[in-house]
């Protein structure tokens, strides 16, 4: 099972700056106890999902994904067990209270492969939240090619749990049909040699065969999970389909 989830915190320490790309740093620190090197690597941790630049008297949330199902079952226990003891969870030098964990709202899903839903759809949408950037090599590049984008997703799925993942898998014939129609990004300086870009692309997939349209779809709907590009666990790259 591939799913996401939110925790929702109150934050003991006010007036703290609120980092971005910070939280999965943080929280792997307290998650080495129960999770293996390779384990961390198949989670991803948002930044807060909030505007505010520092912590308020408010809650505030934090999405987490799993690539694999006994990973995520690791994670819920140990958030449970926090909330149940009233334990606090630094991030930072910030400490909080775990509220609630939710598994069922606009940033908490589960993968589900629904087959006939999106057939008859020509256009594929996509809404880059966080700036996306891929490492070839020893270079930081920006681009919106639709071959890169869906063999890094690939490499993405193979690693996490997807059974018969295969079927998902595309071939250069397939990719070459997309076309890039609309691209309404931006680029943003990560850093001083790192560019990504955020905003909205869509892709003319008219010319893919329904069981085509059905392997893209779905390894779409699998990158809301995974994100998309090169340090995607700390929450570059986070895409949704609109």
């Amino acid at each position: 099972m591939i799913c996401s989830f939110t925790i929702y915190l109150k934050p003991i320490n006010l007036g703290k700056r609120i980092l971005k790309y910070e939280n999965y740093n943080y929280l792997s620190q307290s998650l080495k106890n129960i999770l293996t090197e390779e384990e961390l690597k198949k989670i991803i941790v948002s930044n807060f999902l909030t505007k505010d630049r520092y912590f308020e008297d408010k809650n505030y949330s934090v999405k987490i994904s799993a690539l694999d199902g006994n990973i995520l079952i690791k994670l819920f226990q140990f958030f449970f067990l926090k909330k149940m003891e009233n334990e606090k969870i630094n991030f930072g030098e910030t400490e909080f209270f775990i509220l609630n964990i939710y598994n069922n709202n606009k940033y908490a899903k589960q993968l589900i492969s629904d087959e006939d839903k999106n057939r008859e759809d020509n256009l594929l949408r996509l809404k880059l939240i966080t700036p996306m950037f891929f490492k070839i090599g020893n270079r930081f590049i920006t681009s919106e090619d639709i071959t890169l984008i869906i063999k890094n997703i690939e490499k993405k799925l193979k690693k996490s749990s997807v059974e018969s993942f295969e079927r998902y898998l595309t071939t250069s014939e397939l990719r070459e049909k997309i076309r890039l129609l609309v691209d309404n990004t931006k680029r943003i300086e990560i850093d001083i040699d790192i560019i990504g870009s955020i905003g909205e692309i869509i892709y003319d997939i008219s010319s893919l065969t329904d069981e085509e349209k059905e392997r893209v779809i779905f390894l779409f709907k699998f990158a809301f999970f995974s994100g998309i590009g090169y340090l995607t666990e700390k929450g570059y790259g986070q895409i949704e389909m609109i």
